[in-house]
């Protein structure tokens, strides 16, 4: 096992292999680095879309359900008025047709003339 002072007086000998960047490796490092901050930028917007997907599939089918229910209790008033009305009408037309009985008692049966010969 080296000692403290051995391994600091050497510089170290394990080094990677990296080559000078020219002109063309800046370049292309930098049209890198302008594309993974766009398409960081996509895959937040992606990321945005994917968590407010079902809120809005949740606003139309909860407006088409509150359409359905308005209009089911539009329909369902307008028919309790109408029965109310029906059964009114129902009322007069009874007594309309009593009264007509009554009258038909009274009046006594025509009498129909026999014919005879001459």
């Amino acid at each position: 096992m080296a000692s403290l002072q051995d391994q600091e007086a050497k510089p170290p000998t394990d080094m990677a292999n990296v080559t000078p960047m020219g002109s063309t490796s800046t370049q292309t490092r930098q049209i890198i680095d302008a594309v993974t901050a766009s398409v960081a930028d996509i895959g937040k917007e992606v990321r945005e879309i994917r968590n407010y997907r079902y809120t809005d599939l949740l606003l139309h089918i909860g407006a088409f359900a509150g359409g359905i229910i308005l209009v089911v209790t539009l329909i369902l008033n307008i028919y309790s008025k109408l029965d109310d009305r029906i059964q009114a009408l129902s009322a007069t037309a009874i007594r309309s047709d009593q009264k007509l009985e009554d009258l038909l008692s009274r009046i006594p049966p025509a009498q129909t003339v026999i014919p005879r010969k001459p």
